[in-house]
């Protein structure tokens, strides 16, 4: 980290003794085993720390920022799709005990180990390696992980005591898990907590020079100068708990340019846009914006929807077996709360939606078909405390 810092301080201040120091600080031997694409990156015994490995790679995102030297470059991307593959669980962590290991230790250690990610730290090192590579390339595959993260990580802890305790790990056994402050006061995590949540409002909107950007559907507002004009969106949504955004727009003259909307991943079905109740449907881009161009009138309105579905996402995304697996609502991950333990034997992942039935009243929020006591809802609206399961595997059924 001691790079990505050194480098962002010659970018603010243009000495060069800053840039010249972060050189030394290059980690040239981990970061150099990303520069082809499709390796499995273990480490020694007992594998690289998770955390530390993760938030380096933004380091050499810094020097890419500063050199602008391709390899850089290959190297963080790879290093995504790396981990997007072999690594990340369905909230968007890795690392448990806090190590990047192989698939059958990570299978292994689902069912034996409690400590399965470090919630505040991996959040804080994926948000900002997400975020560099959203700016460098313009993609918007990348803010997918900013969202997995914001709902299913660090948006999913328990709130932070008055006496600097937080939920440092999160846990996803597949014998059944809860949510505690689990680390001293004070720790480490604590103060990464407060980056990451004081990071939340520059991963919403971006922008360039004739385009604004919404990478987060979220209550939020951003004021924007485009040439002379003055443009300020403001988004109004519930979402998640329901599967529509709302964006208002207030302009200081009527002007020409191109609001652009993140197509995210988990899509059940394409989106549906309307400006001011007229359909536009706009297709989405080789980068995955759905880009809306055209003059724009101070009063305008645009309605976005989200279509989604219930899948079973399986652990390592790039494994071939179908378990273990999560069950997944979009963006969102969904735990079991069940009185006889992981009900895995009772549902059909095959067809979820024939297995969970919608509960009345309570959004994102289903029952067993056969079973009304047991109760599947969101990771994130599980308490300190709480029994749940979010992952699920035959071999484990409890």
């Amino acid at each position: 980290t001691l790079s990505d810092n050194l480098y962002r301080a010659y970018l603010v201040t243009g000495q060069g003794r800053y840039r010249d120091y972060a050189r030394t600080w290059e980690y040239t031997n981990y970061w150099n085993l990303f520069a082809e694409p499709g390796k499995d990156i273990f480490g020694p015994s007992p594998g690289y720390h998770a955390y530390s490995h993760v938030n380096t790679l933004s380091g050499a995102a810094a020097a890419y920022a500063v050199t602008g030297e391709r390899h850089y470059l290959d190297i963080i991307r790879n290093a995504y799709d790396y981990l997007q593959a072999h690594q990340v669980y369905a909230t968007g962590g890795y690392g448990p005990g806090e190590r990047m290991v192989p698939e059958p230790l990570l299978l292994a250690y689902l069912d034996s180990m409690e400590n399965h990610w470090e919630t505040q730290c991996c959040s804080w090192a994926a948000l900002k390696l997400a975020k560099y590579l959203m700016t460098f390339t313009g993609d918007a595959r990348y803010g997918d992980w900013i969202e997995r993260l914001l709902i299913n990580g660090i948006g999913a802890s328990i709130p932070m005591s008055a006496d600097g305790k937080v939920m440092y790990y999160s846990r996803h056994g597949l014998s059944g898990a809860c949510k505690t402050h689990n680390m001293p006061p004070w720790a480490c995590c604590a103060g990464t907590r407060i980056q990451a949540v004081a990071d939340y409002h520059d991963l919403i909107f971006f922008k360039d020079a004739d385009s604004l950007y919404v990478n987060i559907f979220t209550p939020a507002s951003v004021a924007w100068d485009h040439g002379k004009t003055r443009v300020t969106l403001r988004q109004e949504t519930r979402f998640r708990e329901s599967d529509e955004t709302v964006m208002r727009l207030s302009l200081s003259r009527a002007d020409k340019f191109a609001l652009k909307l993140r197509q995210p991943g988990w899509l059940a079905e394409p989106m549906e846009v309307r400006v001011n109740n007229q359909v536009v449907n706009p297709a989405a881009n080789a980068k995955h914006w759905v880009g809306i161009r055209r003059k724009w009138h101070d009063g305008d309105r645009v309605s976005v929807r989200l279509p989604m579905r219930l899948v079973a996402e399986r652990f390592p995304a790039a494994s071939s077996a179908r378990f273990p697996a999560a069950i997944v609502y979009g963006p969102v991950v969904l735990a079991c709360r069940s009185p006889e333990g992981n009900p895995v034997s009772r549902i059909n992942f095959a067809s979820l939606k024939a297995s969970l039935v919608p509960s009345p009243g309570e959004p994102l929020t289903f029952h067993l078909a056969f079973d009304p006591s047991v109760l599947i809802r969101p990771f994130y609206q599980f308490k300190e405390g709480e029994t749940y399961c979010v992952y699920f595997d035959p071999k484990h059924p409890c």
